[in-house]
């Protein structure tokens, strides 16, 4: 455990080992002031041993087990005063693609547990150890297009982030009778150059018929990078519109 007292703002932040998470990361400990904590199943070795990073190895298709270190890891932090604590959810899972009819019941058990219960488990954890602290408190979802319309293929993925969605929006009406409320928002980052896109891309048309338009994308340059988005999402979080509506786009926040 590093020294907390020299924080004055606290990161807790899933999936944090590739892609969007950890762009975050890289660009939120490069601030003295920040503690940043990853729950993930993999470390991040290019961080390993920096003195503004916390690492707890965590599988969200095991909740019970996440749900215990992340209240232990609650319990452990919020003993210091800080100024500011925020919480993102980023970690996702895609898989299974394909129509129903053709999927294998333990797979959706998976994609539903890691978008979905996990993330709420974990939600209904942070408001409850944070309830009584009269500081700024922030709860990203990291959610997706998909969740906003129906897409062929995508019947999993899309029902769970469209669940985080409206959860979110409870969350936003919930704490806004809250005397030390959390300022909530669900957010789709737009079509990102990840790990999970590349998977998109090897996908047959007969599995995902609109895989052509993700190809399309990628070879058009057309795809935001990982460090431009986590760029625009902090941009996000440090604005005083956070959380004034539950349910938003960063395309649609900074389109440029």
């Amino acid at each position: 455990m590093p020294n907390t007292p020299s924080f004055s703002t606290l990161y807790l932040i899933t999936g944090t080992s590739r892609g969007i998470g950890q762009a975050l990361v890289r660009q939120l400990i490069s601030q003295p002031q920040n503690l940043v904590v990853g729950f993930s199943r993999t470390a991040s070795p290019e961080v390993e041993k920096h003195p503004n990073w916390l690492f707890r190895q965590t599988n969200l298709d095991a909740p019970t087990q996440s749900l215990d270190i992340f209240i232990k890891t609650l319990h452990q932090l919020l003993g210091q005063e800080w100024s500011r604590i925020v919480f993102i959810q980023n970690a996702g899972k895609l898989e299974p693609i394909g129509n129903a009819g053709t999927l294998f019941p333990e797979a959706i058990r998976s994609n539903l547990t890691v978008n979905l219960v996990s993330p709420i488990l974990l939600a209904d954890a942070f408001v409850s150890a944070t309830r009584e602290l009269a500081i700024q408190k922030q709860l990203l979802f990291i959610s997706t297009g998909a969740a906003r319309k129906g897409s062929p293929g995508w019947g999993c993925y899309a029902a769970a982030k469209a669940g985080i969605d409206r959860f979110a929006s409870c969350m936003e009406a919930e704490q806004a009778k809250s005397v030390h409320p959390i300022r909530t928002s669900a957010l789709a980052p737009g079509v990102v150059d990840t790990d999970m896109q590349a998977f998109i891309r090897d996908q047959s048309p007969e599995v995902f018929p609109g895989v052509d338009r993700f190809i399309s994308l990628k070879n058009e340059g057309r795809l935001w990078s990982t460090d431009e988005t986590a760029t625009k999402i902090i941009r996000c979080l440090e604005s005083t519109d956070f959380g004034k509506e539950a349910i938003t786009d960063l395309r649609v926040l900074y389109p440029d």
